[in-house]
C-alpha cells in the first residue's frame, strides 16, 4: 500500500499523504478489510475517480483510528462535503491525480487542497484572484497556485457555497517560499474571520491545509 505518511500536526488533528499506485480491486480489499463489508462502495467510470475515491476513504478511517475504534460512517453533507456521521470528528479530503490526502481533527474546523503543478491555473485567475493577489502573484505559476490552492483550503474549510474566491476569500500578500504560512480573511456581509493556512511545494504538488476555530460539536 502507497501510504506516504501520517503527520501530526497538534494532539488532535493529523495529516495523512497517499501516492496511488493501486488496483481499483486491491483498494476495494483493503477499504473493506479496514471497515466493514456492509460499506457502500460507489461505483465510477473513470478508473483514476474510482481510485482517488478508494485511497481517500482508506486513508480517513486510517486516521479515524488514530481517535477512536469506533467504526463512523463517512457520508456527503447537504453540501457535498465528504464528513463523519459524528461530527465530532472534522475532516477535509482533497485529492489530484495520483496524490491524496486527508486532515482529520477532534477539535478543530479544518480544510486541505492539494493541486498538481499546472499551468491552466493562468488561464482563470482572474476568476478567483483579486488585484491586490494578481499584482502579488504577477503571473507567476506557482504562487499562483499557492493563491488558488489556499481558497479552495479555506472554502472547504468553511462548509458552505456561499462564498465567491474572487471576493469573500482573500490573502495577504506574501514571499514564496518551499512551505510557509498565508495571513487570510473569508469576509461574508455580516463577518469576517481570519485564519493562517500552512501551504508546501514539493517537486510535483502544491498543499495548503488550514487549522480553523474549534468545533462545538464536541
Amino acid at each position: 500500500m502507497a501510504l506516504l505518511n501520517i503527520r501530526e500536526i497538534n494532539p488532535t488533528t493529523c495529516i495523512g499523504f497517499w501516492e496511488i499506485s493501486e488496483t481499483p480491486e486491491c483498494l476495494r480489499e483493503n477499504l473493506l478489510n479496514l471497515t466493514s463489508n456492509n460499506l457502500f462502495i460507489p461505483e465510477f467510470a473513470s478508473v483514476t475517480r474510482q481510485t482517488q475515491w478508494l485511497s481517500s476513504r482508506i486513508l480517513a478511517y486510517t486516521l479515524l483510528r488514530k481517535f477512536t475504534n469506533n467504526f463512523i460512517s463517512l457520508e456527503n453533507n447537504d453540501y457535498g462535503k465528504p464528513g463523519f456521521e459524528d461530527e465530532a470528528y472534522q475532516i477535509s479530503i482533497t485529492h489530484s491525480h495520483r496524490h491524496v490526502a486527508v486532515i482529520l481533527s477532534v477539535e478543530y474546523k479544518v480544510g486541505i487542497d492539494i493541486e498538481i503543478i499546472s499551468p491552466k491555473v493562468l488561464r482563470v485567475a482572474d476568476k478567483f484572484m483579486n488585484s491586490t493577489e494578481s499584482n502579488d502573484a504577477a503571473g507567476d505559476l506557482h504562487k499562483t497556485l499557492v493563491y488558488w490552492s489556499a481558497k479552495e483550503t479555506l472554502y472547504k474549510l468553511y462548509s458552505k457555497k456561499q462564498l465567491i474566491f474572487k471576493d469573500n476569500i482573500l490573502i495577504a500578500p506574501f514571499a514564496l517560499q518551499p512551505a510557509g504560512t498565508l495571513n487570510t480573511r473569508i469576509k461574508t456581509s455580516d463577518a469576517e474571520k481570519a485564519y493562517t493556512v500552512h501551504y508546501e511545494k514539493p517537486e510535483e504538488y502544491i498543499l495548503t491545509y488550514c487549522v480553523g476555530e474549534q468545533n462545538h460539536i464536541i
